[in-house]
């Protein structure tokens, strides 16, 4: 165990108030430190969000220093005094609620990366957001002061059930922190990405990252497609025929009906169904007019594996709500008919930008507006359910209806400097003004359940461990 740095000389369930003597490594807010539990067994994880230095006297006096912390009453330029947030228990490598509050007088220590490893596990089914700071360590050979980052990684099946808000100014590194990880989503297996771009900075990035699996569709074309739905892969046999019977002539729909009644199980592909009429002996004319329609749907946003854009730039604002209206309607429809059918597909809806679609009372202008907040709503409540995360960029949340952020479990922050944006991030996701007016440039705070250490973590981009 590591040399002993400062004491408890107070605590509860949620903090600590731990004395250090001053020391020659800086102490600062946002560094972790650990103590041990009653047992002396297992490590009580602590982050600081509050620290001053007060004389030793009144140390002394205000906690009992020679009783609680020998080592700090003996210092001769000042304590320092800490508020350390709990963050929990580690036992059988997580994170745990503590059951009893540190114990009094137990030795506080600086955490390391080993420690980290232990609780930050990366691998397959992980998301790495960036590097969180830690704090600072001597280096053995040089004598340096060096800063402690560790990989800052979010279980990806929770990220793929949980609605996300990314916020702050634009051109201060929100876009890196989106690109990587949609860089990242869409290299795991069965998952699906739709992103609704009204400025075209994601195109921009991302059309020569991930051509191999990217599709770009225009608003007009992708309006086309959305007035025929989502194809027929999860569609009942009856619903089908319902469907396609005026288009393909009511002579052709018994063939159908016996094509589909051969096929036992979803999803429906069209693969399959031209191999039965195929071996149907039905003619070659039939089978290229299904082959048109069935292809002629949005089926091709929601496949497996994909990265689709739907690119909103150059449409009238209206007509891009109305197309965004009728997607969420469509998607809501499709969605409880696929799920009912037992897909397993993971699904990311991007949105930027979110305040055009999800307005708050006061900027909705018509019914139209009203209906697409809505429809995009009824999506967020059952996120859960369909497997699915919305994920929505903006700088501006105080824009945004109170529901739809309510929704959103986790929050991105990066750098804000409006005053009434900070407000708005204070109010609806806890986070205090100073600690949202201390991010900078190129820093990115997450809250909410994402977070792997179960509290707000202060990240930075960074060269990715997994």
């Amino acid at each position: 165990m590591s040399t002993a740095i400062g004491c408890v000389v107070d605590s509860q369930f949620d903090k600590a108030t731990v004395a250090f003597a001053t020391l020659d490594i800086p102490i600062t807010i946002g560094t972790f430190i650990y103590t041990l539990d009653q047992q002396g067994k297992s490590k009580i994880l602590m982050r600081i969000v509050n620290i001053r230095r007060i004389s030793t006297t009144v140390a002394m006096t205000k906690y009992a220093l020679s009783n609680t912390c020998p080592p700090a009453s003996k210092s001769t330029r000042g304590v320092l005094i800490a508020t350390a947030r709990i963050v929990g228990i580690i036992q059988d490598g997580s994170l745990r609620n503590i059951l009893v509050p540190p114990p009094i007088k137990n030795h506080v220590y600086m955490v390391d990366d080993d420690l980290f490893r232990e609780i930050l596990k990366t691998g397959e089914e992980t998301i790495e957001l960036g590097r969180i700071f830690i704090g600072y360590k001597r280096d053995s050979k040089t004598g340096s002061i060096e800063v402690m980052h560790a990989p800052l990684v979010v279980d990806f099946t929770q990220f793929s059930n949980t609605n996300v808000i990314m916020l702050g100014l634009e051109g201060l590194g929100l876009y890196d922190v989106m690109e990587s990880l949609l860089e990242q989503i869409s290299q795991k297996e069965n998952t699906n990405v739709i992103i609704i771009d009204a400025k075209g900075e994601i195109k921009r990035r991302l059309e020569n990252r991930l051509s191999d699996r990217l599709v770009i569709v225009d608003a007009d074309e992708a309006m086309r497609l959305l007035n025929n739905g989502f194809g027929f892969l999860y569609m009942d046999v009856d619903e089908i025929i319902s469907v396609l019977g005026p288009k393909i002539g009511y002579n052709n729909v018994n063939v159908l009906q016996d094509i589909l009644g051969a096929i036992k199980e979803y999803p429906l592909s069209i693969e399959k169904i031209v191999n039965i009429a195929e071996s149907q002996k039905v003619s070659s004319g039939f089978i290229e007019m299904l082959k048109r329609i069935w292809e002629n749907t949005a089926g091709k946003f929601l496949e497996p594996n994909s990265v689709v854009i739907i690119d909103l730039r150059g449409a009238k604002l209206r007509n891009q709500i109305q197309l965004v209206h009728v997607f969420f309607k469509q998607l809501y429809d499709e969605m409880s008919r696929r799920i009912r059918k037992g897909e397993s597909v993971r699904r990311f809806i991007v949105i930027d930008p979110l305040e055009l679609y999800l307005p708050a009372n006061e900027f909705i202008s018509d019914d139209l507006t009203l209906a697409c907040r809505e429809q995009i709503i009824n999506v967020m409540l059952k996120n859960r359910l369909f497997k699915l995360s919305l994920i929505g960029i903006t700088e501006t949340p105080s824009m945004i209806n109170p529901l739809a952020l309510y929704l959103a479990k986790s929050v991105i922050v990066g750098k804000v400097i409006d005053r009434r944006e900070i407000e708005a991030i204070s109010k609806y996701f806890g986070l205090s003004k100073r600690v949202i007016m201390s991010i900078n440039e190129n820093q990115f705070l997450l809250k909410g359940n994402l977070s792997p250490l179960k509290d707000e973590v202060l990240f930075i981009l960074g060269e990715r461990s997994v």
